[in-house]
């Protein structure tokens, strides 16, 4: 198998992992897989996930390619596929997934929107604590300028 193959699947699997187990607690313990009501709410979770599974794939397919294994970060800035719309798509993806599943299988509760809530705090703060100082040291002056013409969470859908 070749490596960027490899590496998109390895770094799939943990995420569609993390999904799984996301959607088992969200099903209604008195439901089966299967039992999914049709309505206007599903076919938004629906949408939603799909979105997420077709941006998170893209992603994953140009970092993989960009990146030797699914460990290390990329050593090049990635400015192809959705890196050129948004600095942070696989976040964005992985959040469609969990909020389209969550939509799909039961009405959203304060709890749930708590939990989100507290995730994506937590998720902004690592990125713009942890991870964009280790990339602005990684790549140097061609991040910042990369900073300034694409946003961190809300694409721009311009080219």
């Amino acid at each position: 198998m070749r490596a960027p193959l490899a590496n998109f699947i390895l770094r799939s699997a943990v995420w569609l992992g993390a999904i799984v187990w996301w959607l088992s607690l969200r099903r209604l313990p008195s439901t089966r897989w299967s039992d999914i009501p049709l309505g206007a709410r599903t076919i938004l979770g629906l949408a939603m996930t799909v979105a997420g599974i077709v941006v998170f794939c893209w992603a994953g397919r140009a970092l993989a390619g960009a990146v030797p294994n699914a460990i290390d970060a990329p050593a090049v800035l990635l400015r192809r596929g959705p890196f050129r719309f948004v600095r942070n798509p696989l976040y964005l993806a992985a959040a469609a997934m969990f909020v389209g599943t969550t939509t799909i299988y039961r009405l959203w509760e304060p709890r749930d929107l708590f939990v989100i809530g507290a995730v994506a705090v937590l998720i902004h703060l690592f990125v713009v604590y942890r991870e964009e100082p280790a990339t602005r040291r990684r790549l140097g002056p061609a991040y910042d300028a990369y900073c300034k013409q694409v946003p961190r969470w809300i694409p721009r859908l311009s080219i």
